[in-house]
């Protein structure tokens, strides 16, 4: 024999329809008894379709945030009914027949324990979040792909002090043509030797003493 489900009066379905977020009235046994026009836009059904429908309907399919089916045992009214206590800002992914993309909806739900001790009612609130869960993943991207610039250009100017660093110590130097010995036992001129083991380039002149030294020549 089928239970019949509470009746709402007149009053508390006016009540739900002027609240902006979607809310979901469940029984104990988790049977839905009562929905605003919020929730039906949001889940894609009418408060017939809705009225009646348990946990284990095979409509609901809910995903976590890694995109993984959500278990029964944590769908919102499951987790509040075993715990006895609210929910607080649970983000889940609402797959809907009707939709190719993801509604990703915040849920907060509050037992009813109506002066007993046991929970008679979980009213389950829901607020669509998908554009904002969307601009925080495109956010996310962004600060990804600035961390891998900041990242190549740290290894190119870490490259860069490795290669000045080459240049520290001491370097054997001819003293009479300036020829630089490098570790091989090759002698290299002075502007060949700085530009390999360096990012310095030379541009040649003549000083005021060499200019002199030339026109007395």
């Amino acid at each position: 024999m089928e239970t019949k489900l509470p009746e709402i009066s007149v009053q508390d379905r006016s009540l739900l329809d002027k609240i902006q977020a979607a809310v979901v009235v469940h029984s104990a046994d988790t049977k839905i008894i009562a929905s605003n026009n919020k929730a039906h836009e949001l889940l894609g059904l009418t408060e017939d379709q809705m009225l009646g429908k348990t946990a284990i309907d095979p409509y609901w399919q809910f995903i976590d945030a890694d995109n993984d089916a959500l278990p029964l045992e944590l769908y919102p009214v499951n987790l509040v009914l075993a715990k006895r206590k609210a929910l607080k800002d649970y983000i889940v992914g609402i797959l809907r027949p009707d939709r190719e993309d993801t509604v990703w909806v915040l849920v907060n739900a509050e037992p009813d324990f109506s002066g007993g001790e046991e929970v008679t009612q979980v009213v389950v609130t829901f607020m669509d979040i998908t554009e904002r869960k969307r601009m925080a993943e495109e956010l996310q991207k962004s600060h990804d792909r600035l961390e891998e610039r900041v990242e190549a250009r740290t290894a190119e100017l870490r490259a860069a002090l490795e290669d000045l660093e080459t240049l520290n110590g001491l370097l054997p130097i001819c003293a009479s043509c300036k020829d630089i010995r490098d570790d091989q036992g090759y002698w290299n001129q002075i502007e060949s030797y700085i530009s390999k083991h360096s990012r310095a380039q030379f541009s040649h002149g003549i000083c005021p003493s060499c200019a002199e030294k030339l026109l007395k020549k």
